[in-house]
Order: structure tokens, then sequence, then C-alpha cells
């Protein structure tokens, strides 16, 4: 029972009901969630936390849905979809300010444009920036958080600012996961504008050469082991191409899974824990999942 009447006083985004996930995820997998919430702004946002959290619903925050993977069944609670919304991106000097739902990649290529060195080697890495600071997104050896001084969060029913130190984080991972994001205050540096598109193209080909972006996967499946690849460790107990269902390692990068023939949700469950288990029993490490689950445990 989600009391939507309530709701629908306060928030002037849209409400949907029984909404289909598969077309929010990078995967294209995912049954549907029972309420559905586009908000139009951060007051849309902060109302509708304190409903949640009112009515203490199960829920999720979902950006362009490019680490996640969402199960067959779908979410049972509300999603809350800040991709495309919370979009502005302000600079002042050599700071700039990003709400949670502004494109990461987009961020990056703005803060380039000015001549501002931080972020060039995010500027491949999918998703929105609350999705990023969620995680502490990375590549080519920096971190988003690298460059953070402070994270809007609704936190309960508080709005709060924090600071940097104030926020664990380590590799790919954050205490973030029970907050609100609203947005980031970033410090860059000042850089030669010419040099840093450059590099952000060379990345973009390194990418594109080397990750199999024409299909629908969710990024790198499982987190690189202290001193070693995931990829590697795959590719050498030979998986590449090895297929469950409509989903397959893939040839190009193996630690990227594809759902390359109309695939399920239960079949990357099923490939993920298979590769699991092959890469422990001949290397004796276990991987972890860097993609988030959704609605496997309802």
């Amino acid at each position: 029972m989600y009391h939507l009447d309530e709701l629908a006083k306060a928030f002037q985004g849209e409400i949907r009901l029984s909404e289909p996930l598969a077309h929010y995820s990078s995967l294209k997998l995912g049954g549907p969630a029972d309420v559905f919430l586009l908000p139009k702004s951060r007051n849309d946002v902060v109302e509708a936390v304190r409903w949640i959290n009112k009515y203490r619903y199960q829920h999720y925050i979902l950006g362009y849905g490019t680490n996640v993977l969402i199960s067959d069944s779908g979410f049972r609670g509300v999603v809350v979809r800040i991709a495309d919304q919370l979009t502005d991106i302000r600079f002042e000097g050599k700071e700039v300010y990003a709400e949670a739902g502004a494109s990461l990649p987009l961020l990056v290529l703005e803060t380039l444009k000015q001549g501002l060195a931080g972020l060039e080697s995010l500027g491949g890495v999918p998703g929105t920036v609350g999705g990023a600071l969620l995680m502490n997104a990375g590549a080519y050896g920096s971190e988003i958080f690298d460059v953070v001084k402070t994270v809007d969060v609704v936190r309960g029913t508080r709005l709060m600012t924090l600071k940097r130190e104030e926020v664990r984080f380590e590799y790919r991972k954050t205490n973030l996961d029970h907050d609100f994001i609203l947005g980031t205050l970033l410090v860059l540096k000042q850089g030669d504008r010419e040099a840093l598109m450059e590099r952000r193209k060379e990345l973009l080909k390194k990418r594109r050469d080397t990750q199999p972006l024409e299909l629908p996967n969710a990024g790198s499946i499982f987190k690189n082991p202290p001193g070693q690849y995931a990829g590697q460790l795959i590719e050498s107990c030979g998986l590449k191409g090895y297929r469950i269902g409509g989903v397959s390692v893939s040839e190009k990068h193996a630690n990227f899974l594809v759902n390359d023939q109309s695939g399920t949700a239960e079949d990357l469950i099923r490939l993920i824990e298979y590769v699991t288990r092959i890469v422990y029993e001949k290397h004796g490490i276990r991987l972890e999942m860097e993609v988030k689950k959704i609605g496997f445990d309802q």
C-alpha cells in the first residue's frame, strides 16, 4: 500500500506505477518497479525522501542504470530516477558544482572546455555524477573523490553538506549508500585545454578499442583484486565467449558480461556465479562484484 495521494500534494514530477526498469538499465534487463518517480527539482527529491522515510518504503535511487543488475521480477518498492532531472553544472573559478543527475561524461567535457584538470580520466565512464560519487567511480588511476570538496545529501529528513573528510571512501565504495545524493562541489586545477582534450580523446579511443560498448553491458562486473586485474584472471581461465542463456563473457574484455541474445537477469546471475567459481578454483581469488544488484533479496 503506497500513500500516493499524500506524495502527489507536494511532488511536482511524474509518478508512475509498475514501470518496467529494463528501459532504464544499460544491460536492458529488469522487471517493473511498484512506484517510479521522476522528480523535476531538488525540492521534489526532498519531498520524495520525506515520504519514503515516513512510511519506510524500500527504495532505490537510479541514475542511468549503468552499474546495476535489476531482478527479472523488478523492485518491490520506490525507484527515484534522477538522471536527466537534476542536471545543473555551475563553475566558479577552479571549482565546479554538479547536481547528482548530471551526466558524468558531460561534466568531464565541460571542465576540459574550461581548461580545468582533474576529471579527464573519467571522460568515458558512463552514468551520473550521483552514481559516480556513490561508488567512487574511477579509471586509469584516478577516482572522483580525488577532487571532491563537499557532497550535498539528504540523510533521514535532513539536508546536509558533508566535507570530503566526513565521507568514508575507498576503491569503488563509499558510505553514502543510505543517503540521497543531491550534488557535489569539486576542486580542480588549471591545465592546458588542448592537452586535456587530447588526453580525453586518447582514453575514449582506448575504451572503444578494448570494451564491448556496442552491446548491452554494465561496465566492469567485478572489482579488480589488489595487484590484479579481474579481466585478466577471467581470461586466463579460458572464459572469454562462455555463455549461459542469452548472456556471455565478452570476447573483447573478459570483465564485461554482455546481454547479446535477449538474456535475463537470472542468466547473468548464473554466469557471474560460474565465473566467480572458476576463477577461485584456478587462482584462489574470490572476485567481488562491482555492479549493484537490485530487487534480488525481496
